[in-house]
């Protein structure tokens, strides 16, 4: 099998997990895929095999009688201790809808295999930075495409993320010739930086004792 180079050390593994061509007993398959969503920065505890449904919403807000299955590809429903986790559960289906589409899709298996890391190292979230010695972070705001999460190498927008304790977003605001702040909307947490960091990897390095 074709090695593609990425930073989860077991995409060929996923692979034959997904297309059924695996040595792996169950319990070492569901090892591989709970590293895998813990890779991309999600907390998981457990799977189990078994449809996930949602009921869809009316104009109005209500709930409908129209269901939609968020598994359909994979049959993985995944939990964070005793609840669900919807945003892991429909991530893993489309990697395995990616993997598992017809042939015609997709010409070579080594061309599977790049788009299956490529949408795997896409899909990792940003690393929370510690931003006071009372360990509060900033973490990135909720992505709705796995190509939309940031990472160290990102410069900065005017909405650096959000605060860990109060889900308040992070604006990011000038205060002086040589300075800008991080501040919450929500608590007004306020931690100043020099103009010069304009990444968010240049954040952590300068906050780095706290790390």
């Amino acid at each position: 099998m074709t090695t593609v180079k990425t930073g989860f050390e077991k995409t060929d593994s996923i692979y034959g997990i997904i297309v059924k061509e695996t040595k792996l007993n169950i319990d070492q398959q569901n090892q591989v895929i709970l590293e895998l969503l813990r890779y991309v920065g999600f907390k998981v505890s457990h799977l189990i095999y078994e449809p996930s449904t949602i009921h869809l919403r009316d104009d109005d807000g209500s709930s409908s009688d129209e269901i939609r299955v968020l598994n359909k590809n994979s049959n993985i429903k995944v939990f964070d201790d005793e609840e669900e986790h919807q945003k892991a559960t429909s991530w893993l289906d489309e990697i395995w809808h990616l993997v598992g589409q017809p042939a015609k899709y997709v010409l070579e298996l080594g061309e599977k295999l790049i788009a299956l890391s490529k949408a795997i190292e896409e899909s990792v979230q940003l690393e929370p930075i510690v931003l006071t010695e009372y360990g509060e972070t900033l973490r990135e705001c909720s992505a709705r495409l796995p190509e939309h999460h940031i990472h160290d190498k990102d410069k900065l927008k005017s909405i650096v993320g959000t605060h860990d304790i109060c889900s308040g977003y992070l604006d990011l605001k000038p205060v002086s010739e040589h300075s800008n702040a991080i501040v919450c909307r929500s608590c007004h947490l306020r931690v100043v930086i020099p103009k010069t960091i304009t990444t968010y990897g240049e954040i952590r390095e300068f906050f780095k004792d706290l790390q």
